[in-house]
């Protein structure tokens, strides 16, 4: 037992690592310059990734959220009273009405925080936008395979005379779903594309402020807005090579905040 202890001591020492720049007494000291230059991947509020649909991603966010709330205060409204709430014999559906309102209660939540999300700068509040609405939009395909599948198969029996009038219905209910699909797809589309944009708005401003705070520390360090070359990272060569790409320290051009709606 005591073989394997001193076995797993030496081992332990061998392996010991020092991240201190300057080194430890009796260690091999780094004699390179301090770095002069912290480089900063560059970000751009138009870049093509961050637009959707010929506009700005946070943008199309917004009035997909506010089409969404829209059309679940109109469906609850419209559900509300139109719906027999009394043709039970024992008074009002309560169960009934308990999912409306917990319909309503969701729908409103999950539009919310998208717009939430984008006046705070936080992706994550996106989340339950885009979970909802991918589950809604998988389960609307499967209803929709299904009732295709359902109608050709009825067809190719011919167990029914064909009537015009239900096949101008059938025809009418498969465009209006599949304009609904299309809807959500877009609203869906637009969320993700500015939870992209938020995610990396965060990336970068997090970048920022670890370059601001090294330069508070080291006034001498330049922030440089691309990427960097390591074999002229440090000295005089890098500050002449990065001269032309150079920004001050404000960015405030490459960090200027996209359109909120």
């Amino acid at each position: 037992m005591n073989r394997i202890i001193n076995w797993i001591k030496s081992r332990s020492d061998t392996n010991v690592v020092s991240y201190s720049r300057f080194g430890l007494p009796g260690e091999e000291v780094d004699d390179r310059p301090p770095p002069t230059v912290i480089h900063v991947a560059p970000f751009r509020e138009d870049s093509p990734e961050f637009m959707a649909f010929g506009t700005h991603a946070q943008r199309a966010a917004i009035i997909s959220a506010g089409v969404g709330l829209s059309l679940v205060i109109f469906i609850f409204l419209s559900v509300f009273f139109e719906f027999d709430w009394y043709h039970h014999e024992k008074g009002v559906d309560i169960g009934f009405l308990f999912g409306l309102l917990l319909f309503l209660f969701i729908g409103l939540s999950i539009h919310w925080m998208v717009v939430r999300g984008i006046k705070l700068m936080q992706p994550r509040y996106l989340i339950p936008f885009i979970l909802i609405y991918t589950m809604v939009l998988v389960f609307e395909t499967i209803f929709f395979i299904f009732v295709v599948n359902h109608i050709v198969i009825l067809s190719s029996m011919k167990t029914y005379p064909p009537f015009p009038e239900s096949s101008a219905g059938y025809i009418l209910v498969t465009i209006m779903f599949m304009f609904a699909m299309g809807i959500q797809s877009i609203m869906l589309t637009s969320v993700v594309r500015c939870r992209k944009y938020l995610e990396k708005r965060q990336i970068h401003d997090l970048e920022m402020r670890v370059a601001e705070k090294s330069k508070l520390q080291h006034p001498g360090i330049r922030i440089v807005f691309g990427a960097g070359d390591g074999n002229t990272s440090n000295g005089a060569a890098a500050t002449k090579r990065n001269r032309a790409t150079t920004r001050d320290s404000d960015y405030s051009a490459p960090t200027a905040h996209g359109p909120a709606g």
